[in-house]
């Protein structure tokens, strides 16, 4: 990652450069993440069609079962063309791809409470002075106290997002291990796992959002 920004010609380049590099990672991540979810989803299809085709199913439950596999689909699309064009800003701004490239390093996760408002101030109102002389302190001051609170609140989504994620995976554990003692039917189980993987990409979403923000 240190590599690719020292490429940028410019800090507004590092900047877009940054953002498209925090792209590029969570819409892959969340498609890989809901991608392992797909199979679920076609046998909970299947499942419901053989059951409808039998008649001890409703066939609402088939076209239930239809619908997500779809909404599952375009969003898997979605997630991917948002990564390629994240790709081609990188690809623009550095004049190289990340191809083979561990970008987890672009998710910064810290509390901005830690965080020293007036020493911001000071330090972006000489970086400010240094590029463009005559600069409103005022303005600049108010700037600055906006976004660590804008970030405060990014953060608390991220923390209520990690939460979620870690009560799915428990939820999902007790699903296979009520399925494995024969106390809950397959439906369950595929549900508490896709459940699962909704909320890992929610996390990586909320993630790249605070990341994003602290890179504003």
């Amino acid at each position: 990652v240190e590599r690719l920004l020292g490429l940028a010609l410019t800090v507004r380049d590092g900047e877009s450069l940054m953002d498209a590099l925090i792209d590029c990672y969570i819409y892959a991540e969340m498609a890989d993440t809901l991608q392992a979810g797909q199979p679920l989803f076609q046998q909970l299809l299947s499942e419901a069609q053989s059951a409808a085709q039998r008649g001890e199913g409703e066939q609402a439950a088939a076209d239930t079962a239809q619908e997500q596999l779809d909404e599952l689909d375009r969003r898997l699309a979605q997630y991917r063309t948002a990564r390629e064009q994240a790709e081609l800003t990188v690809e623009e701004l550095c004049g190289m791809g990340t191809q083979d490239m561990d970008l987890g390093a672009v998710l910064l996760a810290f509390d901005p409470v830690a965080l020293d408002a007036d020493g911001l101030y000071e330090a972006a109102l000489t970086y400010a002075r240094q590029l463009e002389g005559d600069t409103d302190a005022d303005a600049l001051r108010r700037e600055i106290k906006s976004a660590v609170l804008e970030l405060g609140l990014s953060y608390e989504t991220l923390r209520s997002a990690r939460e979620g994620a870690q009560r799915s995976a428990a939820q999902a554990e007790e699903a296979a291990q009520a399925y494995a003692r024969g106390t809950a039917d397959k439906s369950a189980l595929y549900s508490a796992r896709c459940a699962q993987n909704e909320s890992i990409a929610a996390l990586y979403q909320a993630a790249g959002a605070f990341a994003h923000q602290a890179n504003a």
